[in-house]
């Protein structure tokens, strides 16, 4: 993981290079210029050392607090801003983006195609969705619909979200089409007269195509998505750097589920035991396992009784 150092360094020796951040637009750069100069940097810029250079910096977030004083020193001169207080960030090249992905979207500052370009990119490199979910504090869920929008959409459809014409939630519906009809699709939602209309039109093709979607905020969740989020718990609360209280926290809400799902009696229930990982269909075969069981001690005491009148 990448790790940080407060410096003040000269703002000169910084290099921006906005092919490192995920976020490609920059919006209310001159009110933002305008809190700086009243009010200071308060949130320093986090920069790395560029490789065999000689004091100089990479930019690798606060991309728009450097664009912000770039503008206040073009009206005021150099002198402004000479030196700024800055965060030496240290790691590999993947931590550093991490980092960056993380402050904008810590920010709200990205867009859903940025998000999803960026999650395609940490996949590409190796990642595992689980993995990318823990080191951004996200749901593996929306990295997986961050995923799937940036992986199954057709030129056209990508062109019409990375525009905005389209919602994530409608991306999502045209995902589960056939890539040779969503073009047309795109058509159809970008033309509707209100966006209630477009959302229909999206979901009712996605339920044509045969796609079955179920978003984790809408309905009751299932012991599928339930075991999801107990894993993610797990992976989380077993984590060298994780404190113990965050540990019983997790374990706590781990055996609440199990006890919700009737994987585990209340009163079986102790704090010295781990219940992150849950073997849904064990629970399931619980209930006819008790009736088989039942079953068995009913025709044992039938034979009982059956010797015990034979033998009076």
């Amino acid at each position: 993981m990448a790790k940080s150092l407060l410096k003040t360094i000269p703002f000169e020796h910084i290099v921006c290079d906005d092919d490192r951040n995920y976020r490609k637009v920059y919006e209310e750069i001159d009110e933002l210029a305008e809190s700086i100069q009243a009010e200071g940097l308060l949130q320093p810029i986090g920069v790395s050392e560029v490789p065999n250079s000689k004091n100089e910096y990479y930019v690798e977030y606060g991309f728009r607090r450097y664009h912000a004083i770039c503008n206040i020193r073009e009206k005021f001169g150099t002198e402004a801003f000479s030196e700024i207080g800055v965060n030496v960030v240290t790691g590999t090249a993947q931590d550093l983006r991490q980092k960056n992905l993380r402050e904008n979207l810590d920010r709200k500052s990205l867009r859903p195609h940025e998000i999803s370009d960026a999650i395609k990119a940490m996949v590409n490199s190796g990642l595992e969705q689980r993995d990318i979910a823990a080191r951004l504090g996200r749901p593996q869920s929306w990295v997986s619909y961050h995923y799937k929008v940036a992986t199954k959409l057709n030129v056209s459809a990508s062109k019409a979200f990375e525009a905005g014409h389209l919602t994530l939630e409608q991306a999502l519906y045209i995902a589960d089409v056939p890539e040779e009809e969503q073009t047309e699709l795109v058509q159809s939602i970008t033309v509707a007269e209100t966006r209630n209309e477009a959302r229909q039109i999206a979901k009712d093709a996605s339920k044509k195509s045969g796609a079955r979607r179920t978003y984790a905020n809408k309905g009751r969740p299932t012991a599928k998505n339930l075991s999801q989020k107990i894993r993610d718990f797990s992976f989380d609360a077993t984590s060298p750097g994780t404190s113990v209280n965050t540990r019983a926290f997790y374990n706590g809400v781990a055996a609440g589920m199990r006890i919700a799902l009737g994987d585990v009696e209340t009163d079986k229930v102790t704090p010295d035991e781990d219940y992150y990982d849950v073997n849904f269909a064990k629970a399931e075969e619980k209930p006819a396992k008790k009736v088989k069981e039942k079953s068995k001690r009913g025709r044992k005491k039938k034979v009982v009784s059956a010797e015990v009148s034979a033998s009076a």
